[in-house]
């Protein structure tokens, strides 16, 4: 006989610990703030998806919007990154200027959500980066480094 989820949770004693160190309550806590982040992700994606990128194709000058999307495609990947991995790679390859930083931390991100990034998508993120990198350099504390 398989038990049920609810009959594991009213087993727990409420001052045992799981794994993680924390107690029952806590966990319950924890696991409604996770939902909730993945409701904000889910709202933010409509927004950049719906709302953003509609509007950009609409608009005389799109590219107005790309550092927007980034921000937000870069907190999309932060929030729920596992299910937004094609928007937000999506959004990462539009054309910009000085966003090299944006695009990696969105990458690291996707990353760290545990999402595989294929290797095409990735690069067409981030060549523009390196291009820039090797043509200016990188400049650090009024030193130049290639």
């Amino acid at each position: 006989m398989r038990a049920s989820p609810d009959g594991l949770w009213c087993a727990w004693p409420e001052k045992t610990l799981n794994a993680d160190g924390l107690r029952r309550d806590q966990t319950i806590e924890l696991f409604g703030r996770r939902v909730a982040g993945s409701e904000k992700a889910v709202s933010m994606k409509i927004s950049v998806s719906a709302t953003l990128l509609d509007e950009r194709t609409k608009d005389d000058e799109p590219d107005k919007y790309n550092n927007r999307l980034k921000g937000l495609a870069t907190m999309v990947a932060t929030l729920d990154g596992r299910n937004s991995a094609d928007l937000v790679m999506n959004v990462l390859a539009l054309p910009g200027e000085w966003d090299g930083w944006t695009r990696v931390e969105a990458l690291e991100e996707l990353l760290f959500s545990g999402e595989e990034l294929p290797v095409e998508a990735t690069l067409k993120v981030i060549n523009p980066t390196v291009e820039k990198t090797m043509i200016w350099g990188c400049i650090t504390n009024k030193t130049l480094f290639f």
